[in-house]
């Protein structure tokens, strides 16, 4: 098990998306999460990755994470397939703060057809470059707004 010690939870749902899927990272604050060079970096990995509908490697590459299972990360991913059999071409910024000393709130949304996916990142811009310290995927807005 890694130093970063994520906490990840999964919540099942029906291919009829009658119970919300919800994918969360949350990093135990040390020297081991990836630093990205910039916010742009971050950004593009997460729209590009999310469209592309493969969140098992974004949740690796935005959090480090060395604690979910690739069992549980396939999952997931059969899941998201269910819902959205083809790539996401839509994409917008729902909200976007910046709190100050460099941090910064986001909550990305995605669709096709009546399909929605949500994700929440909350990032930390540092002289060594740029860290996510909480990444959610969720299909249901109101399991994300609440936290933003």
């Amino acid at each position: 098990m890694s130093k970063l010690n994520l906490l990840i939870v999964c919540t099942l749902f029906s291919v009829f998306g009658l119970f919300p899927l919800s994918v969360s990272a949350q990093s135990k604050f040390n020297a081991d999460y990836p630093i990205f060079e910039s916010i742009a970096d971050v950004d593009k990995i997460i729209v590009d990755l999310t469209s592309a509908l493969k969140i098992d490697e974004l949740l690796v590459k935005v959090s480090g994470d060395q604690t979910l299972t690739a069992q549980n990360r396939a999952i997931v991913q059969q899941q998201l397939t269910a819902l959205f059999p083809r790539k996401i071409k839509n994409h917008a910024v729902l909200i976007e703060r910046e709190s100050g000393e460099g941090f910064r709130e986001k909550i990305d949304v995605f669709w096709a057809d009546k399909q929605y996916l949500f994700t929440q990142t909350i990032t930390h811009q540092r002289d060594d470059g740029v860290i996510v310290m909480e990444f959610k995927v969720n299909t249901s807005l109101s399991q994300i707004k609440p936290y933003f």
